[in-house]
């Protein structure tokens, strides 16, 4: 049984073939109903670290099921729980439609597989404040709304303009423009983008497209290839040369050197005249089988019967504050759990007292009385919760100024409670050395078990000579 924290909420995750994880970032105190697992095998014989996937949105195999989830939901994760930034293309709101495509960074070990899971059905969660680049966006221009999206302008001034264009483009709608005053020094003016993950070792075309009108000088695209330490092992200018003419492509074909890890691609009209821009793309050249396989499972769901009914108030006048703690209980058996809930939001509001509030947690399912026993840990409080299958269950944390906790525990009640799921917590049990505890003598280190206890009699002794 695992069990995680979530500010102001109590959160319980227990074991499932695989435990559904939980809290994911920006959940709004909802939780996730949909997962899908995503297998990652590394069929070569180098590890893989930091390599882009993506995975299309899709009602068949082996797309992701996810076609009319809230895109705002979508959550990715390691088997840890250790949540991974992506991005969502073309769209990042609003339902998922067939084709979307989802990208998260991997790594896999050497003939290993490595399992990813996408969540999603949150109606509560929030969008996340940001999303990765995994390849070159928007090369088409068309999406954005006061600026083409992903795009960024540099180095304008009044003799050298930029602008986003309606009615001029080589496919769609939109393309860019750049446009130089006669006379005007060259400058290095342009939409660009950066930070673009490249894979060392592959080999990449990259191609775009020019129109241009009375230009003098260079015009086209660039490209610059960085390492992690700053290293420029690239650095292309694709000119499509001077005049005026229609749309012309320029294309270069190259591979990625074991130092490279980003790439800039941007405009250039280093000159004077006017030029527009559109269609780039930035494309892997697959040589041989593929490094690395993407198998996707079928959808799982986790629906909670909610129980959420508070408790009385009760009689008592000292206790008039409360806070509702939430439990997520996964499992499939009921179980009695040691939960964890971090009070910091609601203990700040007492913070001008002299001594802590009291509390008092209960169990609005069970008999009325005392407080569960619970014990203070920093700022969070610890407590024996009793939880019921596939529950998301409520208990109620009442607060006095006046009056002292009820069912507080000190740390030796906690260290023999039915919740310390560790044996002989504190060695009472043993001979020379302290019964179902493990180590190893070697020279120099002496393990023993000594009447020196702070909670019972006896005490774990380790020793280790100076050197």
């Amino acid at each position: 049984m695992g069990l995680s924290i979530l500010v102001g909420w109590a959160i319980l995750v227990a074991n499932l073939e695989t435990a559904w994880h939980h809290p994911l970032a920006y959940d709004g105190g909802g939780f996730w109903r949909v997962r899908v697992v995503v297998e990652v095998v590394n069929l070569g014989d180098q590890p893989q670290r930091g390599v882009p996937v993506t995975v299309a949105v899709g009602k068949a195999s082996p797309a992701l099921p996810l076609v009319g989830q809230e895109a705002k939901g979508v959550r990715v994760c390691d088997e840890r729980g250790q949540e991974l930034k992506y991005d969502l293309s073309p769209r990042r709101e609003g339902p998922l439609q067939e084709g979307d495509r989802l990208s998260f960074f991997v790594e896999a070990p050497p003939k290993a597989t490595v399992r990813y899971f996408v969540y999603a059905e949150n109606p509560q969660a929030w969008a996340p404040p940001e999303f990765i680049r995994t390849g070159l966006v928007n090369g088409g221009f068309e999406l954005g709304e006061r600026f083409p999206e992903g795009w960024e302008r540099a180095e304008e001034d009044a003799q050298h303009r930029l602008a986003w264009v309606e009615g001029v483009a080589r496919t769609g709608r939109r393309s860019v423009q750049t446009l130089v005053a006669a006379g005007a020094p060259p400058t290095w003016v342009k939409f660009h983008q950066t930070r673009i993950p490249v894979e060392p070792g592959r080999r990449y075309r990259l191609q775009g497209w020019v129109k241009a009108e009375g230009v003098k000088g260079t015009v086209g695209w660039f490209l610059h290839v960085f390492g992690e330490k700053g290293e420029w092992p690239i650095n292309r200018l694709l000119n499509a040369g001077e005049g005026t003419y229609d749309w012309r492509p320029v294309e270069f074909t190259f591979t990625v050197p074991e130092n490279g890890r980003w790439a800039t691609i941007g405009t250039v009209l280093y000159g004077a005249g006017t030029a527009w821009f559109d269609d780039v793309a930035l494309e892997p050249l697959e040589e041989g089988p593929p490094a690395l396989q993407i198998r996707v499972g079928k959808g799982e769901r986790m629906d909670l019967t909610l129980r959420l009914k508070p408790s009385p108030w009760p009689q008592e006048k000292a206790w008039r504050e409360r806070v509702p703690l939430t439990v997520y209980h996964f499992g499939e058996r009921a179980t009695g759990a040691l939960v964890y809930a971090d009070l910091r939001k609601v203990l700040w509001r007492f913070s001008a007292l002299r001594r802590p509030p009291g509390l008092r947690i209960v169990d609005p399912e069970a008999p009325q009385g005392r407080g569960l026993p619970h014990f203070r840990l920093g700022d969070g409080v610890l407590f024996l919760a009793t939880l019921p299958p596939r529950r998301a269950k409520r208990f109620d944390l009442y607060l006095s100024t006046t009056a002292p906790s009820e069912g507080e525990m000190d740390y030796e009640g906690l260290l023999h409670s039915q919740a310390n799921r560790v044996p002989n917590p504190s060695f009472e049990e043993g001979n020379a050395t302290p019964a179902l505890w493990q180590g190893e003598e070697r020279k120099g280190v002496r393990m023993g078990r000594v009447p020196e206890g702070r909670w019972g009699r006896w005490a774990a002794r380790l020793e280790i000579a100076p050197e």
